[in-house]
């Protein structure tokens, strides 16, 4: 029998791998040395020391709102089964307003459940101009959710009440539910689009492109779907114009050689870092989902030469766009030039044209006019945006890490037990690898070694450079 002893030892400022083979049969009992297995230095000096502030694209969209104070919420319901057919009467009652109180007939069916009786209540206030301007419509089953469409102080009489006009069977509910108060002291991100609900309470998020807060805020509330509650004051700005959100990280720039194979790894203190989708330190291979942040026009032109993406007339677009973002083209005739992957590496206004210059790896770009119809979208939450993010902010002094391949991370894997205190909190968490089949490559730390999983997973990223 066979057994392996794993020990890590400091020399000459070095943290070794030891590899000592016990060879046990009968007559013999001593040990064979078979030596240095991996050795591996520990960067955490100069410019290894300290930290380094990251800023990971997580999402843009130009349904972006920033308000101070928040939006009440009322949630009516509607209760009992239609017998008679006829109209369902809906008061809606808000202080202030000249229409309020304000009664809507709704026509209901001989049997219509409450939800189908609710969808239809639903359907008629949005049609009303006056509800309409007030509030924001929305529900399910049978509830009938009223959302203020500006922050005020709670109004204790806003109110949706529900019965029986000339219909018959409904049950009568005179009172709707305060589910969120208003108030004007709550610093507020909304989006209408309803995507913030990966932006998690903790983290701390960097906004660009915005007229008046591109800043750093601390989400003191998140996990919500419609808005992000900050501990930083914002000021009023309406939605309309693209607004990037980002999560900002200052990890640790320590590093880790591997002297057999010249790799240079990235040393997380940290594993559990507040980006991603779950602000847990895992995120995609590819997302399922790219951002707009060009729609579709005639006014995009491919500059093979110089690797630049030129939007004609698109000088007031510069904020859009950020070194280390990685962006998708559409509408290309050329296949080339619609590929996923392209790393932003300038953005440069020239006279009223706006030139972003690309980092496309091996891929060689194809000259096209201006024409057609062709949108760019932004690659947001993924393994290659954080590894552009790092390479553009110069993390620990080098600018060309990249996601490792399965080999190289299998080398991490062989000797995954002497090198915990190199490579912290690795022992069971599973790493992409820029490698892919059909679907790409992961590997476990523990267990299993290597296996195939879908982009849309989000796991955990070991960055790596050439030592």
């Amino acid at each position: 029998m066979i057994g392996q002893r794993w020990s890590t030892r400091q020399v000459s400022g070095k943290l070794l791998s030891t590899c000592q083979v016990a060879i046990n049969h009968v007559a013999d009992d001593g040990d064979y040395q078979v030596g240095l297995d991996r050795a591996y230095t520990l960067l955490d000096s100069g410019q290894y020391a300290g930290t380094t502030t990251l800023d990971i694209t997580h999402y843009i969209a130009a349904t972006i709102s920033f308000e101070v104070g928040t939006r009440q919420i009322e949630t009516g319901q509607i209760a009992g089964t239609v017998v008679n057919p006829g109209d369902a009467n809906i008061t809606i009652t808000a202080t202030g307003q000249a229409w309020s109180p304000k009664t809507i007939a709704v026509a209901v069916a001989g049997g219509d459940s409450a939800s189908t009786v609710a969808g239809k209540v639903r359907t008629a206030l949005g049609l009303d101009a006056d509800i309409s301007a007030f509030f924001t419509i929305s529900g399910s089953s049978a509830n009938v959710i009223l959302t203020a469409k500006t922050p005020a102080a709670d109004d204790a009489l806003m109110n949706m009440a529900s019965g029986n006009g000339t219909c018959t069977g409904l049950t009568s509910k005179p009172t709707s539910t305060n589910t969120r108060a208003g108030d004007m002291t709550t610093y507020t991100i909304y989006d209408t689009a309803g995507l913030l609900a990966t932006i998690k309470t903790g983290d701390t998020i960097r906004v660009h492109d915005s007229t008046n807060n591109n800043s750093v805020f601390t989400v003191a509330t998140g996990n919500n779907a419609n808005r992000v509650i900050t501990t930083e004051a914002v000021t009023p700005e309406a939605a309309g114009g693209y607004v990037i959100l980002q999560k900002r990280i200052a990890p640790s720039n320590n590093a880790v050689l591997d002297n057999v194979t010249g790799l240079m790894w990235r040393r997380y203190i940290n594993i559990d870092e507040l980006v991603g989708p779950s602000s847990n330190g895992t995120i995609y291979w590819q997302p399922s989902t790219y951002y707009t942040a060009h729609p579709a026009a005639a006014d995009l032109q491919m500059v093979a030469a110089s690797k630049t993406l030129r939007i004609v007339g698109g000088a007031a677009e510069a904020g859009r766009y950020l070194a280390g973002m990685v962006i998708k083209c559409a509408g290309f005739a050329n296949s080339v030039n619609n590929l996923a992957g392209h790393v932003i590496q300038s953005v440069q206004i020239n006279g009223a044209d706006l030139d972003i210059v690309l980092w496309t790896g091996s891929s060689a770009l194809i000259d096209e006019a201006a024409g057609g119809s062709r949108s760019i979208t932004v690659e947001c939450q993924s393994i290659f945006g954080y590894i552009a993010a790092m390479n553009a902010a110069n993390y620990a002094g080098h600018a060309d890490w990249r996601v490792p391949n399965i080999f190289e991370l299998l080398s991490l894997h062989d000797n995954v037990n002497g090198i915990d205190l190199l490579f912290l909190g690795r022992d069971g968490t599973v790493c992409w690898s820029s490698t892919k089949t059909t679907n790409p490559l992961a590997m476990y730390f523990t267990g299993t070694g290597t296996a195939t999983s879908s982009p849309t997973t989000a796991l955990n990223l070991l960055p790596v450079r050439s030592g």
